[in-house]
């Protein structure tokens, strides 16, 4: 299993809610966009590069689309933290809850 495909399994197990779309390209990058409670999380991994990460709340639109990650970590493990926390934080304002993170 790759790193991406078990990223995917853990939000789906911490998110049913959550729609996970996946792209795998011919050069070796995998995108995946994440959409939760009207916001969208965008995840590139690019072999030997690492991983970016965006999010994008519905009132931005694509703003900024094509500029690049807003973060990059160069391992599995913090992009992984990252990404849980950003979609923790956008579960518990979606439910009134202050965002904590």
């Amino acid at each position: 299993m790759t790193a991406i495909q078990r990223l995917k399994q853990q939000i789906s197990r911490q998110y049913p809610t959550a729609s996970i779309e996946e792209e795998r390209f011919p050069a070796g990058s995998t995108w995946l966009d994440v959409r939760l409670n009207g916001a969208l999380v965008v995840v590139k991994h690019q072999p030997g590069q690492g991983y970016g990460l965006s999010e994008v709340r519905r009132a931005q639109g694509l703003v900024g689309y094509g500029e690049g990650p807003d973060r990059i970590f160069s391992r599995y493990s913090d992009a992984q933290r990252h990404l849980l926390k950003l979609l923790r934080k956008i579960g518990h304002s979606a439910r009134g809850h202050p965002s904590k993170g």
